[in-house]
């Protein structure tokens, strides 16, 4: 655990804006972002959507992604650098199976991030070096509550850990920060099927806090340091619809309150003059993303992806241990599925616009402000249970209709598709005996076949009904009408199908029956698993081995 703490606080975020991230890893990246409402696995789900545990299989999904990020900075002065950084985000996420309506998960990412380091250059007026770090983990235990098969709301607590490191040269000399400290915001989630192919999805992240205390150096003497850091509330909004088996497209809207960010306030204990917001000026702004999802072969994805968001930070507050520029962001990805096995590829390119900043608005940091950033990486997600045979269209496009629905509502849905079928055979079985002629009718035999055919699979033939009256006492079978080639071929294969429609019925029965003894169901494509039943037939199976002494074992059928 400790190396895995470690690992995460080692991890720059990718920035949006340079101040939020707008998506978790490489499989939500590569669709710009735009997952809110469509599942792809854990890891994605505990940062978009909690919502969305509700309707993905037990799994365990763990990824990375890397960022290559480099800012620019120049001034009229002559003084031009370029801070060259490559950080890491790793992530992951795990749900487990349904207990009843509820579904559990946790998952970890990066939540806030920037990093800059500009170099000194003396003979230009810059004595030491600009270095900003912020960095800001989150866990996400979570939970999701099925309302119906086509409604689900999650919800996520997020405790936080945050640190920043901070140098600069200041008038008063080389100013040198470490802090660090715990804060927490919490996560709301929605995800709604209103139809067959549409997706809705909602979530919110509350405004959150993050209380860091450290030790500060000014012009080499000591000092201690608080910081309070506001986390921006954030809601996305979005769709995914289905446009056919293989093309799925996805659309969204997330709206990030950085204005927060000015209440956010550094203090010195021993030089309060020096106290100073965090941030001078920012706006409030909206991400605008889609994306597109492709099944190219069986098992094979092709991601494609689009996000536009404008800067959030004025000219005024530019500096170049906080820079912000307005960046449109072009991704693409590679899904591949093999068994319980799915690996994901992604990466994207950023274009970004440049910034000035005169030295009328900005009399601190004017310049030219630019950024040059690209990021790429992998995730790797492993399912639990028994793998899917084949891949399938309903696999392949649209995860949310393999949902695992609760006992209830999986019931209702066999009863239907029983009845329905029992009356499909009986009425076609009725046409067939209706063919016959009065006599042949009247025959024991065509009536019983019409009610018992679902159950056993078969149904009087009009030779079957003649051979029956032949040996009923005083009664002869009529002569039968000579009937053509068409009409027997005709009349053969309307045979066929109500045998195969009865045999349908048949094995349908036969597998729910076994299904609710071997607790197999693959959660993707498979029958659905139902864990409370499989404890329940252990434990009937246990008092089977144990007959009590008022009665014998019966035997298996």
């Amino acid at each position: 655990m400790g190396g895995l703490v470690s690992l995460l606080l080692a991890a720059r975020p990718a920035p949006a804006s340079q101040l939020a991230v707008p998506s978790s890893g490489p499989t939500d990246g590569s669709l710009g972002g735009a997952t809110v409402a469509l599942p792809t696995n854990a890891s994605t789900a505990v940062f978009s959507n909690p919502a969305q545990l509700g309707v993905l299989p037990p799994s365990f999904s763990s990824g990375v992604l890397a960022i290559r990020f480099h800012p620019t900075y120049e001034n009229a002065l002559g003084y031009h650098s370029t801070s060259r950084e490559l950080p890491v985000a790793p992530n992951f996420g795990y749900v487990t199976d349904s207990f009843g309506a509820f579904r559990f998960g946790i998952g970890a990412y990066g939540s806030l991030g920037f990093m800059f380091n500009h170099r000194s250059d003396p003979a230009h007026g810059v004595p030491n070096n600009f270095f900003t770090e912020l960095v800001s983990v989150s866990l996400a235990p979570s939970v999701s509550y099925a309302v119906s098969p086509n409604l689900h709301l999650g919800v996520s607590l997020n405790p936080t850990y945050g640190r920043l490191k901070f140098k600069t040269p200041s008038p008063v000399g080389r100013l040198d920060i470490d802090a660090r400290g715990p804060g927490v915001f919490g996560t709301l989630g929605l995800l709604y099927q209103p139809t067959e192919k549409l997706y809705l999805g909602l979530s919110y992240k509350t405004p959150g806090h993050i209380w860091m205390f450290g030790n500060a150096r000014i012009a080499g003497a000591g000092d201690d340091t608080k910081v309070g850091f506001n986390i921006p509330q954030r809601m996305r909004l979005g769709f995914a619809y289905h446009l056919t088996e293989r093309l799925t497209l996805t659309a969204q809207g997330m709206w990030t309150q950085y204005s927060v960010f000015e209440e956010s306030r550094l203090r010195f204990e021993k030089r309060p003059f020096l106290d100073s917001p965090a941030l001078g000026d920012a706006k409030d702004r909206w991400r605008l993303s889609s994306g597109l999802q492709y099944e190219i072969l069986p098992g094979i994805k092709f991601r494609a992806g689009f996000s536009y968001e404008p800067w959030a930070i004025k000219d005024a507050s530019l500096v170049p241990t906080l820079a912000d520029t307005t960046d449109y962001l072009f991704s693409l990805g590679l899904a591949f599925e093999r068994g319980n096995w799915q690996v994901d590829l992604g990466g994207g390119l950023s274009h970004t616009e440049t910034r000035h900043a005169s030295r009328a608005e900005n009399p601190v940091a004017p310049g030219r402000y630019l950024l040059d950033m690209s990021v790429f990486g992998v995730q790797v997600t492993r399912l639990f249970g028994s793998p899917p045979a084949v891949p399938t269209a309903s696999r392949r496009t649209a995860p949310v209709r393999h949902a695992r629905l609760p006992d209830t509502y999986a019931t209702i849905s066999e009863r239907r598709a029983d009845s329905v079928l029992g009356t499909l055979i009986s009425r076609l079985s009725a046409d067939r005996c209706h063919d016959l002629s009065p006599l042949q009718r009247a025959v024991p035999g065509c009536t019983f076949g019409i009610q018992v055919v679902g159950f056993i699979g078969s149904r009087p033939s009009p030779t079957l009904a003649s051979a029956a009256l032949s040996v009923q006492a005083g009664r002869t079978a009529p002569p039968s009408t000579p009937v053509s080639e068409a009409e027997a071929a005709s009349d053969a294969a309307f045979d066929t199908l109500i045998e195969r429609l009865a045999t349908t019925k048949k094995n349908m029965t036969r597998q729910r029956c076994c299904q609710r003894r071997v607790n197999d169901g693959s959660p993707f494509t498979g029958p659905i698993k139902r864990s409370t039943m499989s404890a329940a037939n252990g434990r009937r199976q246990t008092n089977e081995h144990q007959p009590g002494p008022t009665h014998a074992r019966r035997p298996n059928h």
